[in-house]
């Protein structure tokens, strides 16, 4: 019995030194997963620090590169990685020659808890994102709202949608937190992809929607047209003008067809009734009393240009001298298209920046061909139908109607749009 007792005791001593191995190899174990679990926390943590700060940066190309790296740096600080931590950012751009895209490595030497006493003090955490901006929905600006700052730029309310064809996007230059308004049931459908503003804010009510929604980037676009000079009013006076520069009088029709010809209108023109009037080809400066187009007749013209101002001499004495609104409305039908050549190539309509008169032109399936320019006054869009093929420089836009609004946009002034920014590594 002794022999067996002490056999017993030599097997149990065997047991608990291999128990006791045993554990320690086990706490080992749940030590290296804790540590494992740790570092591929921080891993991930590392990766969405890089994936948010290469598309921070991306925002900004490829027009300013510096400011791109600025901000993707920026972002990997927000995100817990900064240089003070120990966190190694770098930012490549122009990366592998693309100017739109940008290239965040974030690197960090993360400490071991339990790994330690297997003589393993740290790991190198590495995570890598590159992101482009991505214009490949968009084959230009459609409507650039120029305003920086003051109210609601872009106003779209009605039943109706506004509908963009042709792979153009929208811009809004305005910073305010409510610069973009959508209400009522009508949808905003842009086919470029892309519903831009800068830094401010929109609001949606009602059940209608903007197909995308609008997206902030980091940058306002400049005013293409800003350098333009505008026409001279004393170059030529038409013929057809109703008045002189020492006496403006708007050119009125009132029936039957007529031919107008280029020139200065001292005082404007108004096609009334069932009047029908056809435009020659030329520059036709409007100097006081603007254009308007109301009752039931009809205007044309190929490779026109319209530039809507003051009478330079008259502008505060009378009716005729003031700048008056453009104001294509009412039942008669238009068919205008811009000159294809010369120095206001593709704009149809320019609005002197100090006329602040709303332009209202109605959509009814009418064609316009051109750029429509009004740097410092509101374009009001409403009715139904096609506007024509059109590009729209604006101060601010009110969009309005119980049918669908459509705009068939064609890139005259190669005004390339922001695009979005996406992840591709």
């Amino acid at each position: 019995m002794q022999w067996i007792t002490a056999r017993g005791g030599r097997e149990s001593g065997q047991m608990l030194v291999l128990f006791v191995l045993a554990l320690g190899v086990l706490m080992g174990f749940v030590a290296m997963s804790i540590d494992v679990g740790l570092i591929l926390h921080e891993r991930r943590s590392a990766q969405n620090a890089a994936d948010a700060a290469a598309l921070a940066g991306a925002r900004d190309l490829p027009q300013s590169a510096s400011a791109a790296v600025l901000a993707a740096q920026q972002w990997a600080v927000q995100n817990g990685f900064s240089s003070e931590d120990g966190a190694t950012i770098t930012v490549n751009t122009p990366y592998q020659g693309n100017p739109g895209a940008v290239e965040v490595i974030i690197e960090e030497e993360t400490p071991f808890l339990f790994a330690r006493a297997l003589g393993l003090d740290s790991v190198n955490v590495h995570a890598r994102a590159v992101a482009i901006r991505d214009n490949s929905g968009a084959d230009g600006i459609a409507l650039l709202v120029l305003n920086p700052w003051g109210g609601v730029s872009f106003d779209k309310t009605g039943s109706g949608d506004l509908i963009i064809n042709g792979g153009g996007a929208v811009m809004v230059n305005d910073a305010w937190q409510w610069a973009i308004e959508r209400a009522g049931v009508g949808d905003v459908i842009t086919s470029g992809g892309f519903f831009h503003y800068y830094e401010g804010g929109w609001y949606s009510d009602g059940s209608g929607e903007f197909v995308p929604e609008p997206s902030p980037v980091s940058y306002q676009l400049p005013d293409p047209l800003e350098d333009l000079e505008p026409p001279d009013p004393y170059a030529v006076t038409s013929p057809d003008s109703g008045g002189s520069a020492a006496n403006p009088r708007t050119k009125t029709l009132n029936g039957g067809n007529h031919t107008l010809h280029p020139g200065t209108y001292w005082g404007g023109i108004e096609i009334r009734s069932s009047a029908n009037a056809t435009f020659e080809p030329g520059i036709y400066v409007l100097a006081g009393g603007g254009l308007k187009l109301t009752g039931s007749g009809g205007i044309t013209g190929n490779g026109v240009f319209f530039y809507n101002s003051f009478d330079p001499e008259n502008q505060n004495a009378n009716a005729d001298g003031r700048c008056d609104e453009i104001n294509l409305r009412g039942s008669a039908s238009f068919s205008l298209t811009a000159p294809t050549d010369g120095p206001y190539e593709d704009i149809l309509f320019w609005q002197d920046e100090a006329c602040t008169n709303p332009m209202k032109h109605e959509g009814n399936s009418d064609l316009t061909s051109g750029v429509i320019y009004l740097p410092g006054a509101r374009l009001d869009l409403s009715a139904s139908g096609n506007i024509g093929t059109v590009q729209i420089i604006t101060d601010t836009v009110d969009i309005s109607g119980s049918s669908d609004l459509i705009i068939d946009f064609e890139n005259f002034l190669d005004l390339p749009a922001p695009g979005g920014v996406k992840l591709t590594e």
